[in-house]
């Protein structure tokens, strides 16, 4: 099959040529400051309130501090993902420059986080707890269960955009490339596990 049918394989190799940081910057803002407050919605502060005995202050105080929270938490991935990226491109002798790569990792920013603002605008308006469910994964067949949690349909999509976001703009070979994306797969689903079992 030729690369180029790949799903957002032109995309990234387009990246090469024409970064488009500044648009890109503004959009993953966007999306960033639109999943904060979404995910705001998803909170029930009044239960909160009413459980933990709380002051209306207190309340909005705890508020501000999740919102923001969850804001930097974002930024943070973003700068997080570029330096491994960066990494993985080096290390494998990819001549895509930096300007490249960044853009490529704002580009895997944006699509992952749409699919996933997508998934919790349907959760929340459905009505479906964010704790006891996730809709893209195996616990939807069992309420809370965590483990099952865990092998959710948003990490395989995430690594099949990193391994097509290597083929297209760090030019890594498709093998270099799936294993890099396999590992991806692994760690994360692995973290997540390990995550459950601490707490």
């Amino acid at each position: 099959m030729s690369l180029s049918k790949l799903p957002l394989f032109n995309h990234f190799a387009n990246i090469r040529i024409q970064p488009k940081l500044i648009i890109k910057l503004f959009l993953t803002l966007i999306i960033i400051v639109t999943y904060t407050f979404v995910s705001g919605l998803s909170v029930d502060y009044k239960k909160l309130l009413s459980e933990a005995g709380l002051s209306e202050t207190s309340l909005a105080q705890i508020k501000i501090f999740s919102q923001i929270s969850i804001f930097f938490s974002r930024v943070f991935s973003v700068l997080f993902t570029f330096l491994i990226i960066l990494v993985i491109s080096r290390i494998m002798r990819s001549d895509a420059n930096t300007k490249s790569i960044f853009s490529a990792t704002l580009s895997y920013i944006l699509f992952t986080n749409a699919i996933s603002l997508i998934i919790l605008t349907i959760q929340i308006s459905a009505g479906l707890s964010l704790i006891d469910y996730s809709i893209t994964s195996l616990n939807i067949f069992a309420k809370g269960n965590r483990i099952l949690g865990t092998f959710d349909l948003q990490f395989f999509v995430q690594a099949y955009i990193l391994t097509v976001m290597l083929i297209g703009t760090s030019k890594l070979s498709i093998r270099a490339s799936t294993i890099w994306g396999i590992i991806y797969l692994i760690l994360i689903i692995t973290f997540s596990l390990i995550s459950i079992s601490i707490q």
